[in-house]
């Protein structure tokens, strides 16, 4: 399995927003992970979203140029 180095280039407030990111970029031929880091009970913290370094500009740039 090849190793990958992974690069945040995203954190969402919540896990649907993130789902939906995830989904526009692997649209993009972009793999993307998410790692939840909200608390469970007090509802703090952000759902970010990596993808591979090779990916980061890529991604950066789908994600600025998408509609709100």
């Amino acid at each position: 399995m090849e190793e990958q180095n992974l690069v945040k280039v995203h954190s969402a407030g919540n896990m649907v927003n993130a789902e939906l990111i995830v989904g526009l970029l692997k649209e993009n031929d972009i793999e993307a992970h998410i790692l939840n880091k909200k608390d469970s009970m007090y509802f703090i913290g952000d759902v970010e979203i990596y993808v591979d370094a090779k990916d980061v500009e890529t991604a950066k740039t789908i994600l600025a140029n998408r509609p709100e």
